[in-house]
């Protein structure tokens, strides 16, 4: 005897075969009516497990937790280059003590150039990082809003909105048609940086 449990957060139920190409057939047609919906199936055979299969791989939980997850890679960027910057600068500032102890009638032509090209070399790449360290400095203001409202939306929001009530149906989420979302969405893709 072969079954089929589904569990969802809300509950479980079984469906029962008689044979492993029944159980095989309503197994596709379950996996398919339940791609959307988070759960979990389980294959039994005589009560014991031949297979589980996770379908949540779209659910709004790992959406926002790839989202949680990319914010924390901008933060982590930001003090990976935040700390470079720092060092180039600390080298900069060696350079050019360097180059003022420098005594240009000791050192040989050949010296004097393989120091400027290495100094040419370090000031070229803290002038890079500064300058990718300024394209985090702009976006700082809108990382604090998104991590603001997140925020907001974990610690508040989150409950009112997963509570079952009529008044939902009156926010815009809810009287925007799927038009309205497609053309966010294009909108969203337009922000691309190119």
């Amino acid at each position: 005897m072969y079954s089929i449990e589904i569990k969802m957060k809300y509950g479980k139920f079984k469906v029962k075969s008689d044979n492993y190409q029944e159980c095989m057939n309503k197994y596709k047609e379950i996996k398919e009516e339940y791609s959307k919906i988070p759960c979990e199936i389980i294959v039994y055979k005589d009560d014991e497990v031949q297979f589980i299969k996770g379908n949540s791989k779209e659910s709004f939980e790992n959406l926002y937790n790839k989202l949680i997850d990319i914010l924390l890679e901008i933060g982590q960027y930001q003090i990976d280059i935040s700390s470079e910057e720092k060092e180039y600068g600390e080298i900069k500032n060696k350079l050019y003590h360097s180059l003022e102890e420098m005594d240009l009638s000791e050192t040989t032509d050949k010296e004097q150039l393989t120091f400027l090209n290495k100094m040419k070399g370090e000031l070229s790449k803290r002038r890079l990082i500064e300058n990718e360290n300024r394209k985090l400095y702009a976006f700082d203001r809108v990382y604090r809003i998104i991590l603001d409202e997140l925020n907001v939306y974990k610690n508040k929001e989150r409950e009112t909105k997963e509570e079952a009530s009529i008044n939902r149906y009156t926010n815009a989420y809810y009287k925007e048609g799927v038009k309205a979302k497609r053309n966010r969405i294009k909108e969203i893709n337009n922000l691309k940086l190119k």
